[in-house]
């Protein structure tokens, strides 16, 4: 089979679930291309994106920021792709039906990405925003295939509490599957509005083989050394295991915490 593949960013190394779907279809003799909105701002690469040249099948959106820039490539753009699908193009920039999308060419930079790929059997769109993007394209034509979307927190809480609870609408009602990691956020995308014959529960999974098991044994009065790797955010919820350590310091002073991870919530955790 031949997949797509709609994220916000790649490659973001706290991602790695998307990474590890991506490298297993391959491993499988799938082919997959990826199509994201912009590249990950981080100074580590994970090593199976330069081992399977992920690099290669990527391809970004590249809006520029600045205005005149922008709709002046934009012209380049509708010169050069026009002639392939002319009737795409006039609907990415039909103001009518795409508001503000249309009118910051967000939907001419989307569509011309996949112009000359494809055809797709399956469209995956990771986070409820990007499943958005993801029907509108196929509304207009981008693409055929099924499509699908996975929620996996955000997506399904603080998002709709911003833009409001109806934003999924058309999403649900147009999408050939909804996949969620657990039974906690199934039953938020169910409040949301879609109906529970199109969601199925698809945990995260890791591949075991990689991962050997090795007895700790800890001499008396050996320090236990524990370690925890988060962004430091709210969700991940850093300050309850602290308060936990602190806790269990009190019997057992040979505990060692560390932590290894940045994030809004950095300087009020060293505090």
């Amino acid at each position: 089979m031949k997949i797509a593949f709609i994220v916000s960013q790649f490659p973001v190394v706290s991602e790695t679930f998307i990474l590890n779907q991506i490298t297993g279809l391959l491993d499988r003799g799938h082919e997959v291309d990826i199509f994201a909105e912009s590249q990950g701002i981080c100074s580590k690469i994970h090593a199976d994106v330069e081992k399977y040249n992920l690099s290669k099948h990527t391809y970004y959106l590249n809006i520029p920021v600045n205005k005149f820039f922008r709709y002046l490539k934009g012209a380049g753009l509708i010169i050069t792709n026009f002639h392939k699908k002319p009737a795409i193009i006039l609907k990415s920039l039909n103001i009518l039906a795409f508001g503000r999308k249309a009118a910051t060419l967000h939907m001419l930079y989307s569509v011309v990405r996949f112009l000359d790929k494809g055809p797709y059997d399956i469209v995956h769109c990771h986070f409820g925003p990007c499943g958005i993007m993801g029907v509108l394209l196929k509304d207009i034509g981008v693409f055929e295939g099924k499509i699908i979307t996975t929620f996996y927190g955000y997506d399904a809480t603080s998002y709709p509490k911003i833009y409001g609870k109806r934003i999924y609408k058309d999403l649900f009602r147009k999408i050939d599957l909804i996949t969620v990691i657990s039974n906690f956020i199934k039953s938020k995308v169910k409040e949301l509005g879609c109906s529970e014959d199109k969601i199925t529960k698809l945990p995260l999974g890791l591949n075991s083989l990689e991962f050997f098991f090795k007895e700790k044994s800890i001499k008396p009065g050996g320090e236990i050394k524990i370690l925890t790797v988060a962004r430091l955010v709210e969700k991940k919820g850093v300050e309850y295991s602290i308060k936990a350590v602190v806790n269990v310091l009190e019997n057992h002073p040979n505990v060692v915490y560390s932590i290894v991870g940045d994030g809004p919530l950095r300087d009020r955790l060293l505090g």
